[in-house]
C-alpha cells in the first residue's frame, strides 16, 4: 500500500541528491563563508565550565542536607540547561554552517541537515540587512549583519555573517544573483 509513496519519495531524494552533485561537480567554488572566522569556538570552552558548575551545584541542591532545596536545583538545573544550547548553537555554526559561491550557483548549509544547492536563477531576491540591539534596544557593539535571500518558491532563508570578513564575498554573491535575475 506504501509502494507509491516509497517510489516517490526515492525519486524525490535521488533528484535532489543528483542536482547538488551534479551541480557541485560542474561548479568550481571562488569563495567560501563558514562559521570559523570569528572567536565563537574559543566561547565552546567557557560555556562549557560554566554549564559543567551549575550542573555541579544543582546535583549538589539535590543532597538530602539541611539548607538544600529542589528549587534551588531547579533553577541551577535550568541555567546549565540554557547555557548548553549555547553551547551547541556555537559548535553547530562552527562546525556546520558553510556557503560555497560558485560559477552558476551557490550551495548553503546552516545545519547538518539542510544543505541545498541553489542556481542563481532560481532566487528572485536577495538583500543584506543590518539588526542591532538587544530585545528591542539600539547599541553600538550589539548588532548582526544577516544576508536574506528568497527563493523562486517564495521560501525566505537568512543567515548570519561578519561584514569585516566576508563582505567581499557577499557584495560578489549578490552581484551574481543580480545578473542572473536581469
Amino acid at each position: 500500500m506504501e509502494s507509491d509513496g516509497i517510489d516517490y519519495l526515492l525519486t524525490h531524494v535521488e533528484e535532489r541528491n543528483a542536482g547538488t552533485i551534479e551541480a557541485q561537480r560542474q561548479d568550481k567554488w571562488t569563495y567560501k563563508i563558514d562559521g570559523k572566522s570569528n572567536a565563537h569556538p574559543l566561547m565552546a570552552i567557557p560555556l562549557a565550565v560554566i554549564s559543567v558548575f551549575f550542573l555541579i551545584l544543582a546535583v549538589d541542591q539535590l543532597q538530602s542536607r539541611p539548607g538544600k532545596t529542589a528549587l534551588f536545583a531547579f533553577f541551577f538545573g535550568l541555567i546549565a540547561v540554557i547555557i548548553l544550547y549555547g553551547l551547541i548553537a556555537v559548535l553547530v555554526r562552527y562546525f556546520c554552517f558553510s556557503v560555497y559561491i560558485g560559477g552558476s550557483g551557490f550551495y548553503f548549509r546552516s545545519h547538518p541537515f539542510n544543505g541545498k544547492f541553489y542556481r542563481y536563477t532560481d532566487i528572485r531576491r536577495c538583500r543584506e540587512e543590518l539588526r542591532g540591539g538587544l530585545a528591542g534596544h539600539s547599541s553600538d557593539r550589539l548588532y548582526a549583519y544577516f544576508f536574506i535571500f528568497t527563493d523562486k518558491h517564495g521560501k525566505s532563508r537568512k543567515f548570519r555573517f561578519d561584514k569585516a570578513a566576508y563582505e567581499r564575498e557577499i557584495d560578489a554573491l549578490k552581484q551574481r544573483i543580480e545578473e542572473a535575475n536581469q
